[in-house]
């Protein structure tokens, strides 16, 4: 059991650092987004945290709405407690959303690796609710 919690996290890592690298090569061709200030495109998160047994991995999560044409999302910033930020993702929050809702960016951000930046674009014609999320490690 040890063993497959080791090979999870190890996978979770290097899913993260291989999805950095594709990021960080494409680049960011949007601005400030509906940011707060040029570190932080989007606003910070309050999200919830989970964690496991073993290696430290919390799951911090914050929910949004997106209007339809328009970019939205949150910066979150991993606990001292697991300070990696290693991988973004995105939901929508209710299964009819499914096919409305894209992922705009995914990307770590600032001079630390505790933050994460994540924005999802609407491609509906109504509002929609979303949750965005980052997984931390220690």
């Amino acid at each position: 059991m040890a063993l497959s919690k080791k090979v999870f996290a190890l996978a979770v890592i290097a899913s993260a650092a291989l999805a950095t690298a594709v990021s960080l090569s494409f680049g960011s061709d949007r601005g400030s987004g509906g940011g707060t200030g040029a570190s932080a495109p989007y606003p910070r998160g309050a999200g919830i945290s989970r964690s496991s047994r073993g290696t430290r991995i919390r799951y911090l999560q914050a929910r949004g709405t997106v209007q339809p044409g328009q970019d939205n999302g949150f910066s979150l910033k991993c606990p001292k407690s697991a300070p990696n930020a290693v991988s973004g993702y995105f939901y929508p929050a209710r299964k009819e959303a499914l096919g409305k809702l894209v992922l705009s960016t995914s990307s770590p951000f600032g001079s630390s690796n505790r933050n994460w930046d994540i924005g999802v674009t609407g491609l509906g014609t109504e509002p929609e609710d979303f949750v965005v999320g980052v997984v931390c490690v220690r």
